[in-house]
């Protein structure tokens, strides 16, 4: 196992790796480790499927930040999720990647939301990349 990776100043070790603060994942880049990989790939077709993957995750680490139902409750509903939505997934026992696919979380942490806070859509990226005039 390889010691701790430094993000921004800031030493993370594997264990607190999966879930960092979500904002500050997506301020500070660190979200895409291996975009020199994919600007290079002709490939598009799994490029799409990784942007999903990673929105999905980033609503999974908000999730897992509001751990209180309670605070869940109100972080959904001033993001815009009427209340009955909001208790439903406030109360639910479910984990939290699987709450970060129902309706009511994609609705609050829809993709112009995380645009907003600055993450950065891969898919964009790479048409950025191989479609430049």
């Amino acid at each position: 196992m390889s010691g701790p990776i430094q993000i921004q100043g800031t030493q993370v070790d594997q264990s607190s790796l999966g879930c960092l603060n979500a904002t500050s994942v997506t301020q500070t880049g660190a979200i895409y480790p291996g975009l020199g990989y994919f600007r290079l790939s002709e490939y598009y077709r799994p490029i799409p499927l990784l942007d999903q993957w990673i929105r999905r995750r980033i609503r999974c680490c908000f999730l897992k930040q509001w751990r209180k139902p309670k605070t869940r409750f109100k972080n959904l509903v001033r993001l815009g999720v009427d209340n009955v939505n909001a208790a439903k997934i406030a109360a639910s026992s479910k984990g939290y990647y699987r709450l970060s696919k129902t309706y009511a979380v994609q609705q609050a942490l829809n993709n112009s939301y995380l645009a907003k806070i600055g993450l950065v859509s891969l898919k964009d990226l790479w048409i950025r990349f191989h479609h430049h005039r």
